[in-house]
């Protein structure tokens, strides 16, 4: 029998709710028939504003395949936008693969997703349906700039690995399945 209680959690539980709007929101068959961008171009994501939470948001770009040689358990996770405004619906972005491009194979396109996760948790709350990045061949030729590493410092999260300044992989964060 559901009593009121159990109803007004349930409403409560759904009123708490933040969906991807472009690209459109995750489901399980989303990894083919992909929304394509192009490294370099401006891509406009938006998203309906999460009611009722009691955190900010981040938005994070997963880079899922090519994953890096050093990483290949985990896809590439890159915060874009750190402690969302509570009015922000969207966020316009010149795409990056953030100097990875070199990894993408001739005639292949890298597979990235958006996530979002509450400001400064390490599990992504919401995430968006995979989106392909073609890469120019100009582009694809180019040698990374940033070097990816593992550096030990006291203000980042003991799970957490920097990869320069503000961009990290996070072993917790795992591709939607």
């Amino acid at each position: 029998m559901i009593t009121t209680s159990m109803t007004a959690l349930l409403l409560g539980c759904l009123a708490v709710r933040a969906d991807f709007v472009q690209p459109p929101p995750y489901t399980k068959d989303s990894y083919q028939d992909n929304p394509r961008y192009t490294l370099g171009g401006t891509v406009d994501f938006s998203w309906k504003p999460e009611t009722g939470g009691a955190l900010g948001l981040d938005l994070m770009l997963f880079i899922d395949w090519p994953r890096a040689p050093e990483h290949p358990d985990r896809p590439g996770a890159y915060y874009l936008w750190k402690n969302i405004p509570r009015d922000a619906t969207t966020f316009r972005w010149t795409a990056t693969l953030m100097d990875r491009q070199a990894l993408v194979p001739p005639g292949r396109d890298a597979v990235c997703f958006l996530a979002m996760a509450y400001d400064g948790a390490m599990t992504a709350k919401y995430y968006s349906t995979y989106f392909n990045m073609s890469v120019p061949e100009a582009q694809r030729t180019a040698t990374p700039t940033q070097t990816f590493s593992a550096v030990a410092s006291p203000l980042v999260l003991p799970t957490a690995i920097v990869v320069p300044t503000t961009t990290y992989l996070m072993p917790s964060m795992a591709a939607p399945r």
